[in-house]
């Protein structure tokens, strides 16, 4: 089961988790292989993940740009002993009223 709502710092080293973050860094970059993936810096007011999405990297960043928030579930692995979040589908969250926002 996922966690849910979590803030950065509060995420576990590992395993599904779903969050709202900000964008704060996306880039295309080519794989060794051939082809890309997206990267993507992710914020919120407690710190920063990498994250990696390898499947459909050009539509993923054509549905979101850099500073707009969205909701990320993916799973967490550690990576030269950092969390990184790993295929994650990345999806547009839309802040609303009660929202505590997790900008920095």
């Amino acid at each position: 089961m996922a966690k849910k709502g979590l803030f950065i710092e509060a995420l576990p080293r590992d395993g599904v988790v779903t969050f709202l973050a900000l964008v704060k860094e996306k880039e295309l970059r080519p794989k060794r292989t051939g082809g890309w993936y997206l990267y993507l810096l992710l914020s919120d007011r407690t710190g920063e993940l990498q994250t990696k999405a390898w499947d459909q990297p050009e539509q993923t960043a054509a549905l979101f740009e850099r500073d707009d928030i969205v909701k990320v579930r993916g799973a967490l692995e550690l990576y030269n002993d950092h969390p990184q979040l790993m295929g994650a589908p990345v999806q547009f969250a839309l802040p609303y009223v009660g929202f505590e926002c997790p900008l920095p």
